[in-house]
């Protein structure tokens, strides 16, 4: 999904990021069964978004109407793995991930913004999100809402 230079929008009418240790433990035990199982698909729950009319030169945007959370969880996960991977010094594989799935790289006015938008009030910790991949051309959100510290960092 998060191949394309699409984008994943949360619309005003979501909740701030909430999931708990539970929660993400229970995700993340089943994205691991993905690399254990070696298989190519998983479900993780139901995710339902909305196309916009497409527009020339911009990539697709979708809002987000049902598995917020999840999506929020999934693009965290891959953030750490990019952190990870650069701690290990592997940047060019860190690089590779971030621009693969998680900047939009077509040239435009959109290059190297997220592929996903939290909901407004966490922006704020989502900008801090994307300044922990210290990838040089990251884009982050203009004019951030929310509390600096929460559920996302």
């Amino acid at each position: 999904m998060l191949q394309a230079d699409n984008l994943y929008w949360t619309p005003l009418f979501q909740r701030e990021y909430v999931w708990q240790k539970s929660k993400i433990t229970m995700l993340f035990e089943d994205a691991l069964t993905l690399v254990d199982e070696r298989s190519d698909s998983r479900f993780l729950g139901a995710i339902v978004l909305e196309a916009e009319e497409p527009r020339i030169g911009h990539p697709t945007r979708f809002w987000i109407i049902d598995g917020q959370q999840r999506l929020t969880t999934l693009f965290l996960f891959l953030v750490a793995i990019v952190g990870e991977l650069n701690r290990l010094g592997e940047s060019e594989r860190a690089s590779s991930l971030v621009e693969s799935y998680l900047l939009v790289s077509a040239a435009g006015e959109m290059k190297n913004e997220s592929k996903y938008r939290p909901t407004v009030l966490d922006t704020v910790q989502f900008n801090v999100v994307l300044r922990s991949m210290r990838h040089p051309d990251v884009v982050v959100i203009e004019q951030p809402q929310g509390p600096e510290a929460g559920r996302m960092v």
